[in-house]
Formats: C-alpha cells, sequence, structure tokens
C-alpha cells in the first residue's frame, strides 16, 4: 500500500474509517470523467442544433437540457436501483456514494439524448 494512503487512513476520525468507501482520489476522478460525459452531452445538442434549422435551434436545446432534469429524477427515483440493485435512500443518504451515481446519471442521461 502505498504510504501517504495509509498516513491518511490512519489520521481519519474513528467515525469516518467505518463509512469511508473509497479514496478522495477516487471521488474526484469519478467527478471529474462525469464532467467529461456531461460535456460530451452538451457536444451532442450542438451538433444536433448544427443539423437542424436555425430557428429550431432553441427547441433543441430545450429537450436536451429537459433529457437531462428528467433524467436524472427519473434515474435518481427508479434507475440506479433497477441498474444495481441497491435502492437509493430518501432520507438516510449517509452511506450512498454520490460519486458513483453522478457518474452512472451521466452516461444514462448522455444515453437518452442521443437517443432522442
Amino acid at each position: 500500500e502505498v504510504q501517504w494512503v495509509a498516513e491518511m487512513a490512519a489520521a481519519a476520525s474513528p467515525q469516518c474509517q467505518g463509512q469511508r468507501v473509497r479514496h478522495r482520489a477516487d471521488t474526484i476522478y469519478l467527478l471529474l470523467m462525469g464532467g467529461r460525459v456531461l460535456a460530451m452531452q452538451t457536444g451532442f445538442a450542438l451538433l444536433e442544433a448544427a443539423y437542424g434549422r436555425p430557428m429550431n435551434a432553441a427547441n433543441i436545446m430545450m429537450k436536451n437540457i429537459m433529457d437531462l432534469l428528467l433524467g436524472a429524477f427519473i434515474f435518481y427515483v427508479c434507475g440506479y436501483e433497477i441498474a444495481f440493485g441497491s435502492p437509493t435512500e430518501w432520507i438516510d443518504i449517509s452511506d450512498f456514494d454520490h460519486a458513483f451515481w453522478f457518474l452512472q446519471f451521466t452516461y444514462a442521461t448522455t444515453a437518452a439524448t442521443i437517443d432522442s
């Protein structure tokens, strides 16, 4: 094991050590990759608007924003449970892995945007 990882794990408070799902670097990596996938989604929206008539560009952008917002809500409510078998908690979210959810949500909504 890498020395600095062991030092960080030893420095964590006892309350946090049991709930620590993964290392901070993994979380940052998941968030950065999710951001890249969202950037791909905006690129798909621009590509779709470029191939349409200019008067339809605003409608295409609004459709893609609604794909993102509705996709986030639906993936939170039922998509994560369907994909991974563990439901998202509405009230107690202390053990829920938000970074992993964010990455998977970006994949799901980008697929919906490409399909629509």
